[in-house]
């Protein structure tokens, strides 16, 4: 019997996680919370079982919580899930190795190397990936759209934690009034085109399995990714990216994303997430079974199938508030392919309940963050 520990943090690619686990005979999945939620009991309703389910409090609580975790049921494969977790995780990876604990990702090194923004376009540059173009903003004007990113992830409070696309005038005044520390950002231009994910998994930098998917609407701001089905790349860029990763000895999974410029067709390089992904079903639908292939070292590398597409239905309603209180829009790329059948992430026979639940709990979410902004600029004002 293998023990599987998995850290609840991306929700989507979470509950694909349960779904393809809870279906092999010899795994024991132990599911950790930071705090467990009445969203979460509806969640994944089906999935907690009360004799494996925990709470660890806190990031600065996880290492603990593993090793006492290690005490009662020996030997376990953490799945990699979440930023903050897995580099907080990662700096511990040689000592839960020799506990038996697997940790299926590279030195921490590699892997902020990586994941830092402004690293991660100085390797892709080294391998001849093309980047999008650092410019400059200092008109009080909004002229051009352009994403401002974070060199590294950093706790300050005037440094983003992810990118931020503007886009209108809007935005732009609103990413003024942030006063960010503009010394630990760098701006691109916004490449205008078609996104790409590539995904794949690498043991001691060797491919194990990938998947391409084409993302058809993304929430605004550059958010998630609500609707998406399987595609290809070029050869040469799927070379380019392997050759990086094997130099970088990668181990574990990652995803790659990618932007085809509309006018000269050419692939631009936008950021790798390092972990598990949020569309993570859709590879999954399509015979590529990333969660099985982490967890067993002989799966078999099966052909992508693309019959079937990927949806968040109510991803487009939490866009819709995101879209009324930013006025950034909804990126919409057309397809005319009819015989992909699009299913949703959450609307399935094991997570219906939350299918509609989700709708009043964004909705909930969305109005308290209204609120609390709303009261904390009223006492500036006064």
């Amino acid at each position: 019997m293998k023990n599987v520990l998995i850290f609840v943090t991306n929700w989507r690619a979470v509950v694909t996680q349960l779904r393809v686990l809870s279906n092999i005979s010899n795994i024991t999945i132990h599911i950790a919370f930071e705090k467990i939620t009445l969203s979460h009991r509806i969640r994944f309703k089906k999935y907690i079982k009360k004799k494996f389910v925990y709470e660890y409090e806190s990031l600065d609580k996880i290492i603990p919580f593993i090793n006492n975790l290690h005490k009662k049921i020996g030997s376990f494969i953490i799945i990699p899930n979440g930023e903050e977790l897995l580099r907080e995780i990662g700096k511990n990876k040689d000592l839960f190795l020799k506990k038996n604990i697997e940790l299926p990702m590279p030195n921490i090194d590699v892997y902020k190397n990586i994941s830092n923004k402004k690293s991660f376009v100085e390797i892709c540059i080294k391998y001849n990936i093309p980047v999008p173009q650092n410019i400059e903003v200092a008109d009080k004007i909004y002229k051009q759209k352009f994403v401002v990113k974070p060199k590294c992830l950093s706790s300050e409070k005037n440094v983003l934690k992810i990118p931020l696309l503007i886009e209108n005038q809007k935005s732009f005044e609103k990413f003024k009034k942030l006063n960010l520390d503009l010394t630990k950002h760098f701006i691109q231009n916004y490449v205008y085109g078609q996104s790409y994910y590539y995904c794949a998994h690498y043991r001691a930098g060797e491919k194990k399995t990938f998947f391409v998917q084409k993302n058809l609407i993304q929430q605004p701001g550059g958010k998630s990714i609500i609707k998406a089905k399987p595609s290809y790349l070029p050869d040469e860029m799927i070379r380019k990216i392997d050759n990086m990763m094997k130099d970088m000895k990668w181990e574990g999974v990652m995803m790659f994303e990618l932007k085809k410029d509309v006018k000269t067709e050419l692939f631009y390089a936008i950021e790798v997430n390092p972990r598990f992904w949020g569309p993570l079903q859709l590879a999954v639908d399509n015979n590529i079974n990333f969660v099985k292939s982490i967890i067993d070292i002989n799966y078999k590398n099966f052909r992508q199938e693309n019959k079937i597409g990927y949806l968040w239905k109510t991803g487009f309603f939490h866009g819709k508030l995101v879209k009324f209180q930013t006025g950034n829009n909804f990126q919409k790329f057309d397809d005319n392919n009819t015989e992909i059948e699009f299913k949703d992430v959450w609307k399935r026979s094991d997570t219906m309940l939350y299918y509609y639940a989700e709708y009043l709990i964004i909705f909930i979410r969305e109005l308290r963050d209204f609120v609390k902004k709303f009261f904390n600029k009223s006492r500036r004002t006064k």
